[in-house]
């Protein structure tokens, strides 16, 4: 359902307010393992609500706070420019600048919703890393490492815990696996055909995969798990915007130029789903 000036998204009186779950069909919402526990953590108070995955909603904006478009400062009225809640940020925006839709893996909403532009640009990475990458990392890997110079192999297996700061390293050798802290990786980068290395403050670990393809997935789903954890969540990065925005504001470009963008980042779209469908 779209927001309107008197936006129904805003009605709080709905158990979903502000979640995005209103615009899914119910089937598509028993169809998701996770979209039960979403919603019953949805349905609570105005206190921090966190999806499956762990990462806090961004504060739902009520739809009397905003009088004008939270990008390019349009005012809002009943007859040409009407209230649009992007459902990732949680924004107010016109009708323009919420003219996109995606599907936000990052809260299990499988179906495209209304989103703003800068959260168009920001998602289709967000999805990658949420549908390919996270699971990959997760589930772990086992890959050779080479000893007494060479001369032969043993099995070590990486995998990235479910707190998503911390790897575990285990190479069989001791009674404890190795874990090692995101924050100290300096460097991730191939060192041979097939092979690649994790440098950190302290030492640098060697794995050699199976084949090329193996070797590229995991230094790209290495380097994405790094880069996020070097920034701040949705929550801070919106709280953040927002505070800006009351302190000086910010424009954006014309509606021309908005569009242009919108077909760019619909392009870079197009070309990752072509990823997927080829991995």
């Amino acid at each position: 359902t779209d927001c309107t000036m008197g936006c129904l998204c805003s009605n709080s009186a709905s158990p979903n307010h502000g979640s995005g779950l209103n615009d899914i069909p119910r089937a598509n919402l028993l169809k998701d393992a996770h979209m039960s526990d979403l919603a019953s953590t949805l349905s609570g108070s105005d206190g921090e609500r966190t999806g499956p995955s762990g990462d806090s909603f961004p504060t739902w904006v009520k739809d009397e706070d905003a009088k004008q478009c939270f990008s390019c400062d349009s005012t809002f009225n009943l007859l040409t420019e009407r209230k649009h809640h992007c459902r990732r940020c949680r924004n107010i925006f016109c009708g323009n600048c919420t003219s996109q839709n995606s599907t936000i893996l990052l809260f299990s909403i499988s179906d495209e919703v209304r989103v703003c532009l800068q959260c168009f640009k920001e998602i289709p990475q967000e999805n990658f890393y949420i549908e390919k990458q996270r699971p990959l990392l997760h589930k772990g890997e086992s890959f050779k490492k080479s000893i007494r110079y060479g001369f032969s192999t043993k099995v070590v297996k990486l995998r990235l815990m479910a707190n998503e700061i911390t790897l575990v390293y285990d190479d069989q050798s001791r009674t404890k696996p190795t874990e090692i802290d995101l924050s100290s990786i300096t460097k991730v980068g191939i060192d041979s055909l097939t092979g690649f290395e994790l440098t950190t403050e302290e030492r640098v670990f060697h794995f050699e995969a199976d084949c090329k393809a193996t070797q590229k997935a995991w230094v790209e789903s290495l380097s994405a798990v790094i880069q996020r954890s070097k920034q701040p969540s949705l929550k801070v990065k919106v709280d953040n915007e927002r505070r800006l925005k009351r302190e000086g504001g910010k424009k954006v470009p014309d509606i021309q130029q908005r569009n242009n963008f919108a077909k760019k980042i619909r392009e870079q779209q197009n070309s990752l789903r072509e990823k997927y469908d080829r991995s």
